[in-house]
């Protein structure tokens, strides 16, 4: 066998212990021999064949590839020279040859054998194969929770749109199995027709995961949750963390108070009017919430809408998605995704997402960075509505700003480099020169790692507005008078009603393109 399985091996330890730790020669060429899956008696054979005068002639009818992967036997050229001579050949005389060619292993008795019995001279024939080393299988996890969840509302047949089967969480229980690794394996051996061995790729092994919220076992194959909570993965990060859930079964009202939780929320009713929720993770209503103050660290679903009084504030280190929202203050550094929107204060870092057959915005002001797609904009009574997409002033005043910040300490970082120079080129440096020298090598060393970490926010900032700058507005149904957009702080008045239109900056100004 080319491959034994660990138990066999076992066994074969076994054995050797059992009849002494050293192996003879005979016993060691008898296990080479069985290693590379060498056949019976086949030199005894050849052995035995006899006359080899023939062999000069024959041996150009053996081509052993340049690989020495394949062994072709091919007796055209010779037929007409050799006539009778060559059907009498037996399948000794060919592993005769095989062997001046110092073919061992993988030989295809069988097709030999047919070859000689059907006279089959004409063309060449296949006689002896390697076999290719199988390499290794990378290591990998398995995991028993849902990587990934229908994040997304879903617009239906009928124009309405899906927000009670939206799922945030993946819950765990305390104490069970969520990951496991199965480690690299070895890979399968290989050999070539001259009976040399083909060394596999072992499999690349995984890094252990990191996080927090769970446990792993001694040999590092499975893991265990250490509590109730939310599952969250980054695959490409090679994190798993697992947090508290704080779940409200009704509403939160009087009964309950305020909530100010390190973990996500999930409130199964709906949030009363003067209440605040605080949460670091995601928090998801079931059902509505009124003039309330909501603030996550991450994602914020209100599946039912939210009539926010005109006091009413939601806050999102993520996304907000809900079925609607009314007078309410909405702020979100990812994309906001609603049915309808009525004289709110919106803005986003991403996309506005106004889905459905109601999918309009009135009234208010909405601000969405990267863009906003909707089915409508304003209505017949022509009520005030702002709209801006891109690049407004505030952008550029921070762009400008970060650029002061830079300036600045590239001029820092001048001086005290300059006066270091002064310093180190003294040919004798007492205590308080020594101690100068000291502090303005860390002062050096400092602005230039402020240096680089504004450089990088500075690549970022540049990377976030040129995505802004190309921001559209995409309006599927009707734009009404009396809205006002904005695109990279340049102004446009809507005057006419327009139908199925998108708005786009183009040189110094807005234009308008019928879909």
């Amino acid at each position: 066998k080319v491959y034994y399985d660990p138990e066999e091996m076992e066994e074969i330890r076994q054995r050797i212990q059992e009849e002494g730790t050293v192996l003879s020669e005979e016993m060691a060429e008898v296990l080479r021999n069985t290693l590379l899956g060498e056949i019976g008696n086949e030199e005894d054979e050849v052995e035995e064949s006899g006359d080899e005068s023939g062999d000069f002639v024959l041996d150009s009818c053996i081509v052993v590839s340049e690989d020495q992967m394949s062994v072709v036997a091919d007796f055209s050229n010779v037929k007409d020279m050799m006539g009778e001579s060559l059907e009498q050949l037996g399948v000794p005389d060919v592993m005769r040859l095989l062997k001046h060619h110092d073919v061992k292993q993988g030989i295809y008795r069988d097709r030999i054998k047919k070859m000689l019995d059907d006279k089959q001279f004409d063309e060449p024939v296949v006689v002896a194969e390697g076999k290719e080393a199988v390499d290794g299988e990378n290591g990998k996890f398995i995991f028993y929770f849902r990587k990934q969840l229908n994040r997304r509302p879903r617009v239906l047949e009928d124009g309405s749109v899906d927000y009670k089967n939206m799922e945030l969480f993946e819950s765990v229980k305390k104490e069970q199995l969520i990951a496991e690794y199965q480690q690299a394996t070895q890979g399968m051996f290989g050999y070539d027709v001259k009976g040399q061995l083909l060394s596999p790729k072992r499999g690349k092994e995984l890094l252990p995961l990191r996080g927090q919220g769970f446990m792993m076992t001694e040999d590092r194959k499975k893991y265990y949750s250490l509590m109730d909570g939310i599952i969250e993965l980054d695959e490409l990060d090679g994190k798993m963390n697992i947090r508290n859930l704080y779940t409200v079964p009704g509403n939160v009202d009087a009964s309950t108070g305020n909530i100010n939780f390190n973990g996500d929320v999930n409130v199964m009713g709906n949030v009363e009017a003067g209440f605040t929720i605080v949460a670091t993770g995601n928090i998801v209503i079931d059902g509505h919430c009124e003039g309330s103050y909501i603030s996550a660290g991450k994602d914020v679903i209100i599946r039912k809408g939210c009539q926010g009084q005109g006091i009413g504030e939601i806050l999102a280190g993520g996304e907000i998605t809900g079925q609607f929202f009314e007078s309410a203050r909405l702020v979100a550094k990812g994309d906001i995704e609603a049915s309808y929107l009525l004289n709110c204060q919106l803005r986003t870092e991403g996309h506005l997402l106004v889905e459905g057959r109601k999918g309009v915005i009135i009234g208010g002001y909405t601000c969405a960075k990267k863009g906003i797609s909707c089915y409508g904009i304003g209505n017949i009574a022509e009520i005030k509505t702002i709209l801006e997409v891109g690049i407004d002033k505030e952008d550029m005043a921070a762009y400008q700003e970060l650029g002061k910040k830079i300036d600045k300490v590239e001029a820092e970082m001048k001086t005290c480099e300059a006066a270091l120079n002064k310093f180190m080129e003294q040919p004798e440096r007492n205590e308080k020169i020594s101690a100068i020298v000291e502090r303005l090598t860390k002062a050096v060393y400092t602005q230039k790692l402020q240096q680089k970490d504004l450089l990088k926010q500075r690549e970022q900032q540049m990377e976030k507005l040129t995505q802004q700058k190309v921001a559209r507005i995409q309006v599927t149904g009707m734009a009404f008078p009396g809205t006002l957009i904005y695109m990279n702080s340049e102004p446009y008045a809507i005057k006419d009603t327009l139908t199925n239109v998108e708005f786009v900056k183009r040189e110094s100004k807005v234009s308008t393109i019928l879909r």
